[in-house]
């Protein structure tokens, strides 16, 4: 089952990309809305 495990890792491959994305993403957020607001908001 070669081909199974090459599609297997290609699709945790795309996954961990989108997962990173999502994450930069939220770091973008929380920085942007720390400097609107302050960190003590």
């Amino acid at each position: 089952m070669p081909a199974r495990d090459a599609k297997k890792s290609a699709y945790v491959d795309l996954l961990n990309e989108i997962l990173e994305m999502e994450l930069a993403g939220v770091v973008r957020y929380t920085h942007y809305s720390m400097m609107v607001y302050g960190y003590g908001r």
